[in-house]
């Protein structure tokens, strides 16, 4: 399930909207719970906005995610490099806050988690594109 799970962030993030459906269905087939998914996506979109910021501040993309702890899976390093150079701190911002409403529409609306999931990362797979 954390494969998938780092799958839907890192489609999401990267722009990659039929991979990003693709995952969303193999991880709601495996009875991840959509506010899970949901929680996931919140802490990615934050790691992220902190290693912006440490980008905006000079340092470099590989060094951030060298640094990173926990160290992100090897296979995941280009998608996340790509995700720190393209994503800008407001995208982010935007991207995290609404995560959060899509987390707390959930809970008020459990029987609409998944509509609720779905609409909002392809939202955010949507952001990255035009970032």
């Amino acid at each position: 399930a954390a494969l998938v799970l780092d799958e839907i962030v890192d489609a999401a993030g990267t722009a990659h909207a039929a991979r990003l459906d693709a995952a969303l269905a193999r991880a709601l087939l495996a009875a991840v719970a959509p506010q899970q998914i949901l929680s996931v996506a919140l802490g990615h979109f934050q790691r992220l906005r902190q290693w912006r910021i440490r980008l905006d501040a000079g340092d470099d993309a590989r060094s951030i995610l060298a640094a990173a702890r926990p160290k992100p899976h090897f296979s995941r390093t280009s998608d996340l490099e790509r995700q720190i150079r393209t994503w800008s701190d407001p995208a982010l911002a935007i991207a995290t806050a609404r995560i959060y409403s899509a987390i707390a529409e959930s809970r008020r609306a459990p029987l609409l988690a998944q509509p609720i999931l779905h609409r909002t990362m392809l939202a955010i797979c949507r952001m990255a594109a035009e970032n």
